[in-house]
């Protein structure tokens, strides 16, 4: 193998084979019938069985991960570009949403397989993806085979990666970060057109592999990267090769971050109101978080305590998010050998930023209070950051301890790092059988039979969604949807958790508006409420006074606020913001259902005289109305919903979604590839000219 190592070929696939090895290892259990998924968590956010156990850290797969990409998967095999989802709430944008991640580089190739199928191959690319990156980086820094070997070990077996592998709208942007800052260093090294589009290309694919506030960092990171590694040679060329680079990688994603940020705009974000004098105040600001500190000191343990049975204590949180393992931790102390380094300046800074503001968690706020759309949320989520910067750490640690004993400690760290970075997450990944991933038990098939013309409401409990049982539910758990449902819901409801909309008390004309005419609860039913169905504790109720939510009204109220809906009776009336349409009172219409899909809804009306029509479709940007091919007003009735003038006769209606930002995007994004492609052809052209000149005698 020695040998070996020296051909820089052999090492590369050597890198390959083991990263390969590893992960394989980890998830052989898939080639059995198994699914990495903590399906036992299932029966507390659906009406299934007792759980067997509580991994809440590991929920979030379960009721956004891979039903994103189960939904996205059946919508582009359908033909529909997944736009929209109108499974959740009155409907949400999706694709805007980045954590659907459609047009992930690594999922591309295989959204035409079966959703579970493509699911699978995408995960286990992830880490070879972010494996290789990382080896790729530690060569360029001119490390030994061995350190970068290390360090990519060690991002691949971090609690941060591995366990989001199934959240792959997280680990999918965290493994094209090195990639990013390997093109980044060896474009400062160089002054080189290839470095520059490879840096754009990898810009790119970070904005486009999912979560936005990940790829945000993730940027931020190699703008730091870029400032440690800026060189004042050739200074002008520097400069515009550099933003050239951001700025065609920017414009590649853009047809990506344009509807993000479009989404972000008009949806509800979780954010603190604090004025600067809260967090600023010293007592805030610098608020001592014990039980983090503590946590701190069991990161060492590779059983990583509790997590095969309960994830709730702030211990296991911590584990499970900084996590590097013992080897790693061990290599980072040796790495103060390079102190004067900039590589180890860099990442030591990063990490030491990093535990300051795990240990003070109050400092995120002036983060949320600078940047407010972005909102970070939950100051765990900076610590990929740590976890990137202890990874190169742990390389360069490696480094300094083969100036002692090469020949014995290559091999010896290698396996030892393997070794322990397998056995720490064996027990702890939650492999189930692939029968138990949403099973189809005969009650959720009888209520996804009823709720094919309806919306449901769940009640109680934990219930989140019910995507991959395309059952289309009110309220929910999005990382972005629209405010004004939110508005709607608070101003007629008692909601309990407006990021995770759940609400308990709710106004009757709120479900008459939404749509929603059963109830899943395994509570006393309210009134009006008739039993269809019941199992174990659960009960589906129908509520018969709720009539379809796509009717017409005859009677246009202006709206002054989303409290006025208790006033009004919606089955002929609704409020509506902005001009009143000209309505005949005594007009009666017949609407018929002709064609629907996740961006399109198509009826046929009939009326004799002028109405208006009503959905329980969200308004939104980018819904257009139709009415007999020709364009017409969108009206936004009853705070939240779309609807459309009724003119008299038969006339056909259509809605469809087509967003200004995604065209926007697709026009920034195609301009940037066209630019793209221009520049490596001329850099071509250039290259083989200067060749041809050398040759000249």
């Amino acid at each position: 193998m020695s040998s070996a190592l020296t051909n820089n070929k052999l090492q590369w696939l050597w890198a390959g084979l083991i990263i390969s090895g590893v992960t394989l290892f980890l998830f052989a259990p898939i080639f059995k019938n198994q699914t990495p998924f903590a399906t036992q968590t299932l029966g507390q956010i659906m009406p299934l069985e007792k759980s067997a156990g509580d991994i809440s850290l590991l929920r979030d797969s379960l009721v956004q991960g891979y039903p994103y990409h189960k939904f996205a998967a059946e919508q582009i095999q359908k033909g529909h570009f997944p736009f929209w989802n109108n499974l959740i709430f009155a409907g949400t944008p999706f694709f805007a949403n980045g954590q659907s991640a459609v047009l992930s580089p690594i999922k591309l190739p295989f959204w035409w397989l079966d959703a579970y199928t493509s699911f699978i191959i995408t995960l286990l690319l992830q880490f070879l993806v972010a494996g290789l990156g990382m080896f790729a980086l530690g060569r360029a820094l001119g490390w030994k085979f061995t350190s970068a070997l290390i360090s990519a070990l060690v991002l691949v077996l971090s609690s941060q990666f591995l366990l989001r592998s199934t959240l792959d709208h997280m680990s999918s942007v965290i493994a094209w970060l090195p990639w990013l800052l390997y093109a980044i260093y060896n474009l400062q090294k160089t002054l080189k057109i290839k470095w520059l589009l490879l840096t754009s290309m990898f810009i790119a694919f970070v904005f486009l592999s999912g979560h936005f506030q990940y790829a945000i960092f993730c940027f931020g990171l190699s703008i730091i990267w870029l400032m440690v590694f800026f060189q004042k040679t050739n200074l002008k060329k520097r400069i515009w090769l550099v933003l050239i680079a951001l700025i065609l990688g920017l414009g590649l994603s853009a047809v990506q971050i344009i509807p993000n940020l479009e989404a972000i705009k008009y949806s509800y974000r979780e954010t603190k109101d604090n004025t600067w004098s809260q967090v600023l105040n010293p007592k805030n600001l610098l608020h001592f978080e014990k039980k983090n500190f503590q946590a701190f000191s069991t990161i060492l343990d590779p059983k990583i305590n509790g997590l095969g049975n309960n994830t709730k204590s702030q211990t296991d949180y911590t584990e499970t998010t900084v996590y590097v393992g013992p080897i790693a931790l061990l290599l980072v102390i040796f790495s103060f050998y390079y102190w004067r380094k900039k590589i180890w300046l860099l990442n030591a800074a990063v990490a030491i930023v990093i535990f300051i503001s795990l240990i003070f968690p109050s400092i995120k706020e002036v983060f949320d209070k600078i940047f407010p759309w972005l909102s970070t949320v939950s100051v765990w989520r900076f610590s990929v950051l740590m976890l990137f910067a202890l990874s190169l750490l742990a390389g360069l640690g490696s480094e300094a301890v083969q100036t002692y004993n090469k020949k014995i400690l290559n091999p010896l760290l290698i396996i030892a790092t393997i070794i322990l970075g397998v056995w720490q997450w064996q027990h702890i990944l939650p492999f189930k059988d692939r029968n138990t991933l949403y099973p189809q038990t005969n009650f959720i098939a009888q209520i996804q039979n009823l709720s094919k013309n309806t919306r449901l409401w769940p009640k109680d409990s934990g219930l989140d969604q019910y995507m991959p049982y395309d059952i289309p539910i009110i309220l929910g758990y999005d990382s972005v949807y629209p405010k004004t449902y939110l508005e709607l819901w608070q101003a007629n409801s008692q909601v309990i958790k407006p990021n995770q909309l759940h609400a308990k008390e709710v106004n009757e004309k709120l479900l008459k508006v939404t749509g929603a005419s059963l109830m899943l609860t395994n509570k006393p039913l309210p009134e009006n409420w008739q039993p269809i169905l019941a199992w174990q504790d659960w009960t589906l109720a129908e509520n018969n006074n709720i009539r379809p939510a796509i009717h017409a009204v005859n009677k246009l109220i202006p709206e002054n606020s989303p409290s006025d809906l208790p006033n009004i009776n919606p089955d002929i009336e609704a409020l509506i913001i902005g001009d009143l349409p000209q309505i005949d009172g005594a007009a009666q219409a017949e609407i018929k259902i002709i064609g629907q899909s996740n961006n399109y809804l198509n009826l046929q009306t009939t009326s004799s005289g002028n109405s208006a029509l009503v959905t329980n479709l969200q308004f939104y940007p980018g819904w257009q109305v139709f009415i007999d091919r020709k364009p017409a007003t969108a009206l936004q009735v009853n705070h939240a919903f779309l609807g459309s003038p009724i003119p008299a006769g038969e006339h056909q209606i259509e809605f469809k979604y087509s967003p200004k930002s995604f065209c926007l995007g697709i026009i920034v994004s195609s301009i940037s590839v066209l630019f793209l492609l221009m520049l490596g052809i001329a850099n071509k052209i250039r290259t083989k000219s200067q060749l041809g000149t050398n040759k000249m005698p």
